[in-house]
């Protein structure tokens, strides 16, 4: 038997790696290795055959041309992506800074809200002055930018740029009409077709099956 209202099965979330998901993971929790899921759908072999399915009779994109291709996409996101990093970071920041911390059990709620609403601004005022100044917000968007300009060099970038982004750039200049969703899901059905089973990807879900 079950407790009243308790799911009876083991229930797993898997979460992308990036800066908008909670930094705690769960027992049932597990994170993707990868910045997004669509980042495992960054096979070469795997594009350059759907991109010729859409261009029909003539078109011709080797692996390499693919390679370039999703290279290409990846150094078209890498501004917008130290914008996100560097926004969310600040935003992290202020957002836990201005939480209210208010007595429950006050008596006086307006006069005690009062002070939590001055402690909160003095607490922003801090962080602008200090972690959140323009000099550190400027170190740290230099720090990010120069760690991103590395990931495209060494190849690092198929799993901390936003892969979603890169599949969407693709699809729009290379796929000669095609619909994001539809080329998202026409790499899932090639890679099925070629058996390609992304390392990371099978791993989290051999440990769930593991267990279940």
């Amino acid at each position: 038997m079950t407790r009243e209202g308790a799911i009876p099965m083991k229930v797993y979330a898997i979460t992308d790696p990036d800066a908008d998901s909670p930094t705690t993971v769960g027992a049932n929790e597990l994170k993707w290795g990868r910045y997004h899921i669509e980042n495992y759908l960054l096979e070469p072999s795997v594009v350059a055959r759907v991109l010729n399915d859409a261009g029909g009779l003539g078109t011709k994109f080797s692996e390499t041309d693919a390679e370039e291709i999703m290279l290409q996409a990846a150094r078209e996101t890498l501004a917008p992506l130290v914008v996100h990093k560097v926004q969310s970071e600040a935003n992290n920041q202020t957002i836990n800074a201005l939480r209210l911390r208010v007595n429950q059990n006050s008596v006086n709620v307006a006069d005690d809200v009062a002070k939590a609403l001055d402690a909160a601004m003095s607490r922003v005022a801090h962080l602008r002055a200090g972690p959140l100044s323009d000099a550190r917000l400027r170190t740290y968007a230099d720090e990010i930018l120069s760690r991103y300009e590395d990931d495209l060099l060494n190849g690092e970038w198929r799993n901390t740029f936003r892969g979603r982004s890169i599949l969407k750039r693709i699809a729009g200049k290379h796929g000669n009409g095609l619909s994001y969703a539809l080329f998202r899901n026409q790499l899932l059905g090639r890679m099925r077709d070629q058996g390609i089973e992304p390392p990371g990807m099978k791993s989290v879900l051999t440990m769930i099956l593991a267990e279940t």
